[in-house]
């Protein structure tokens, strides 16, 4: 009776003829220890794809260092046989992933782990592409120093941590660090008070742009304010800073300019910052919350304010500061943006304003409204109002073209020296006539060709409304018709009559059923975005929701 060798045995045997380089036998041998076995031994699987590898057969080692993985896939020595193997059948990109795999899953205290590692940054080398180069070596400087100028400042300090060169080079170089920019900051560590300080130091107290973002402590805000007079600028996008230091800081700053603010503040504090920093041209409250004492005074004048943004946050209803209007008479505002704020009535507006945003926080009536005919706004090109009732057929027509001195009661044209550029009219309820030539068409400096931008998202326009609007608008290069009453027909009108049609927004029109309005106007050139609401199917019917 024939003597049947365990799997162990077998094993023993295939590693004898290995050694003695018969690795023909030695992988026959290996095979029958791995097929006797239930489970087979690491061991086993190693021999044979290192016998095979000594016959040429890479396929088949390679197999055999994938099966090893798929058996214990914290062991290395799977990762590094499937990875030599691959090489050898010259597939390093996907060795490369392999080896990735292994430094994921093999605990890194293993005695082989910086093999593992050696060979996985050595084929990333091998694959990256020929202009992968230190632009030090093949570059002049000063052209190395052209293409930092294009990077952002989150980019350039990971350039930090290339080498001790670029480092250095990057570090000696002051004007890297005069615009520090932390909009980038990671969620998952505060920006240390440390490294602004270096940033500082590096600078040469020169900063004169800053944006601050999940700063660790805040106390760092006085010392910049204080050492760098040449600081103009400076945007807070996380919360953590108080208004006691928010105050301070704008009273240090002495050339400060721009002053961006996206964390809740109080209207007291508001009041503060501009009364203190008299400097300000470009001021922006974006989240204006409950004032402690009531609502704030600001009879006082701004002399430089020309840019001034207020929005109040979510949920706090506050009325506008006592004294505001006159501020608007009194600054010389270009640029003047009111959203969410609880106005009751519509606000007199400064003659040199260019730009006028005005989005009330409820629903606001225009019907009859006051100061409309007393502010003169010759200098108006961008208008968006919204979030108004009652919008009269002539309420454009006497905001942009007639005037009432004090003097007198009988409104007068308005001298205009520039026409309307960008207008926008959304969530707001209009009478049936409001688009027609009696309504918005009869000021000219709304049908001037002009106007390149239209915006008249959620009204309720129709084919009809377009077809007034094109015959009077021929210059409207971007128009924003989302959540309209507008059909394929209209836009079919819009793209045929406007030559210089580049952008339409056609999104949650839920009267343009398909995509070929669309594709019509995109086979035109025009950059179109038709986007639905999703829909759920009830009782067999597709039924869209809003």
């Amino acid at each position: 009776m024939a003597h049947t060798l365990s799997s162990d045995e077998y094993l023993e045997v295939a590693r004898a003829h290995y050694k003695k380089s018969r690795y023909e036998q030695a992988a026959q041998n290996f095979t029958r220890a791995i097929e006797l076995a239930v489970i087979p031994r690491l061991e086993a699987l190693e021999g044979r794809s290192k016998s095979f590898d000594k016959l040429e057969r890479f396929v088949a080692a390679c197999k055999d260092g994938r099966d090893m993985i798929k058996l214990d896939e914290r062991d290395i020595r799977g990762y590094l046989r499937t990875g030599t193997e691959l090489e050898k059948l010259s597939k390093p990109d996907k060795a490369v992933g392999i080896y990735a795999l292994g430094m994921k899953k093999v605990p890194v205290y293993n005695k082989d782990f910086m093999i593992l590692q050696a060979r996985h940054d050595r084929l990333i080398r091998q694959l990256s592409p020929a202009h992968a180069i230190d632009p030090f070596v093949i570059l002049p400087v000063e052209l190395v120093d052209m293409v930092f100028d294009y990077m952002s400042f989150k980019d350039m300090v990971s350039c930090l941590r290339v080498c001790k060169f670029w480092k250095k080079f990057l570090i000696n170089s002051t004007k890297r660090w005069i615009h520090l920019d932390f909009s980038e900051a990671s969620r998952k560590c505060q920006v240390s008070s440390r490294f602004v300080r270096s940033a500082l130091f590096r600078s040469q107290n020169q900063v004169q742009s800053l944006v601050v973002n999940r700063f660790g402590s805040y106390d760092v805000l006085r010392t910049m304010a204080t050492l760098c007079k040449g600081l103009t600028e400076i945007t807070l996008l996380s919360g953590g800073a108080t208004s006691n230091s928010i105050i301070e800081f704008a009273q240090i700053a002495m050339n400060l300019k721009k002053l961006i603010v996206h964390v809740d503040i109080s209207l007291d504090t508001v009041t503060q910052v501009l009364r203190r920093r008299p400097t300000l041209v470009h001021a922006e409250f974006r989240s204006i919350i409950s004032a402690r004492l009531g609502a704030a005074n600001w009879s006082e004048t701004y002399p430089q304010l020309n840019t001034l943004l207020l929005h109040w946050g979510p949920g706090h209803v506050i009325p506008p500061p006592t004294g505001i209007e006159d501020v608007f008479l009194l600054v010389p505002l270009t640029h003047l943006v009111l959203k969410h704020v609880h106005f009751t009535t519509f606000p007199r507006l400064p003659p040199s304003l260019e730009q006028l945003v005005f989005h009330p926080l409820q629903l606001m009536s225009l019907k009859d409204p006051e100061n409309v005919l007393a502010s003169h706004l010759p200098t108006l090109t961008s208008l968006s109002i919204a979030n108004c009732m009652d919008l009269e057929p002539r309420f454009f027509s006497d905001l942009l073209d007639y005037y009432v001195p004090e003097s007198q009661e009988t409104p007068i044209p308005v001298p205009s020296s520039s026409l309307l550029q960008a207008l926008s009219i959304k969530d707001s309820l209009t009478s049936s006539t409001f688009f027609g030539s009696e309504g918005l068409l009869a000021s000219p400096r709304i049908t001037s060709p002009v106007l390149h931008t239209l915006d008249l998202s959620t009204q309720s326009c129709t084919d009809d409304d377009v077809e007034m609007l094109v015959a009077q608008l021929a210059g409207l290069e971007t128009i924003n018709l989302s959540q309209t009453k507008i059909t394929g027909a209209g836009v079919k009108i819009l793209v045929d009559q406007l030559p210089k049609l580049r952008e339409l927004n056609l999104d949650d029109c839920d009267r343009i059923s398909s995509q070929d309005a669309a594709n019509y106007a995109r086979k035109r050139g025009i950059r179109v975005s038709h986007k639905m609401r999703p829909t759920v199917r009830v009782g067999g019917r597709r039924v869209r929701y809003g």
